[in-house]
């Protein structure tokens, strides 16, 4: 089973450059962790110290919101997974 994970620019340094990554998982965090353990340096650009998700990162499957709880949201193959970051202020 192959996901694409796509990274915002902002994100790409963290994993080699790239827009694109593919992993195998059955939920969106299980993705995320492969990711991490393919680029250990994207954790601290997407998660908190707690594990949770930093509350200025998004995350989309197949173009939709995958929140709430979308680090335990199932993934199938073929599936894409944005990561995003969101950016508020007035």
């Amino acid at each position: 089973m192959s996901i694409s994970i796509h990274f915002v620019s902002a994100l790409q340094p963290s994993v080699g450059n790239r827009e694109i990554i593919e992993v195998n998982g059955l939920t969106i965090g299980e993705c995320l962790n492969k990711a991490i353990n393919q680029f250990p340096s994207i954790k601290n650009k997407i998660f908190a110290r707690n594990g949770r998700l930093l509350k200025q990162i998004g995350i989309y499957i197949n173009g939709k919101n995958a929140s709430p709880n979308e680090l335990a949201r199932a993934t199938k193959d073929g599936d894409d997974v944005y990561i995003l970051e969101i950016f508020t202020g007035g």
